[in-house]
């Protein structure tokens, strides 16, 4: 199998970010006109093709749009919301907590319905794969060692319940709930969650669903709303 050659970020994809950066930093507003082709690579000093297919990235992404005879546009992209928008407001710093919340908030009914499946009937097997998991991420070795290994032990949650949609689902989320728990443990540290991860182990040790619920909902509660936040509410 030939290996392909690695190559930096093409011009186009400078563009799309820095074009992105901002419409999410408030320099392109929502519903303005933004320049013409020609202007933009007169002002970047690239071609017109590179502005032409960096805009229709951007228009396919959600954060442009096009009228006929009048030029491109920004789009209301909290209206048009994707996982593409969503991670370009991280990699931004720019942060909606609505976006913030809702993604916390479907991670939290996932693990609890995952929970709800397989805490009661939680054989030997599984229970000691789940401490193993929860020893890979204390030893973790950084920041994105311990946030994949947290995906990673939450994951195996999912796929325990045994519903392959959730599992499907859930995967769709991995780069913003991954960057989620990268933020958490940048803040607040692996061992502020890992005494999260031992409560539920133990609740799991002793088939205690509604404590194992109990863990998740406060834990996630707390980064929405209480003592942990991932972002600060604008």
């Amino acid at each position: 199998m030939q290996v392909p050659i690695l190559t930096s970020p093409t011009l186009k994809s400078q563009f799309v970010e820095t074009v992105e950066a901002m419409i999410l930093s408030g320099v392109y507003k929502i519903g303005q006109v933004l320049p013409t082709e020609r202007e933009f690579a007169q002002q970047m000093r690239i071609s017109k093709t590179v502005v032409h297919e960096g805009i229709a990235e951007l228009v396919r992404k959600g954060f442009i749009e096009v009228k006929a005879r009048q030029g491109a546009f920004v789009r209301d992209y909290h209206e048009a919301g994707s996982i593409e928008i969503l991670l370009s407001m991280m990699r931004n710093e720019t942060h909606n907590h609505e976006y913030i919340r809702s993604t916390l908030e479907l991670r939290n009914l996932f693990l609890c319905f995952a929970l709800e499946k397989c805490i009661p009937s939680l054989s030997n097997a599984n229970f000691q794969a789940l401490e193993q998991k929860c020893e890979h991420f204390m030893n973790a070795k950084s920041i994105e060692e311990a946030a994949q290994c947290e995906f990673q032990l939450n994951h195996f949650l999912i796929e325990l319940s045994q519903n392959k949609l959730l599992v499907v689902l859930f995967n769709a989320f991995q780069i913003p709930n991954t960057a989620l728990l990268h933020r958490y443990l940048q803040k607040y540290g692996i061992e502020k969650m890992h005494e999260r991860n031992l409560k539920l182990l133990e609740c799991a040790r002793h088939k205690d669903l509604e404590g194992a619920k109990q863990v998740m909902m406060h834990s996630i509660k707390d980064t929405i709303e209480g003592d942990t936040p991932i972002y600060d509410v604008e």
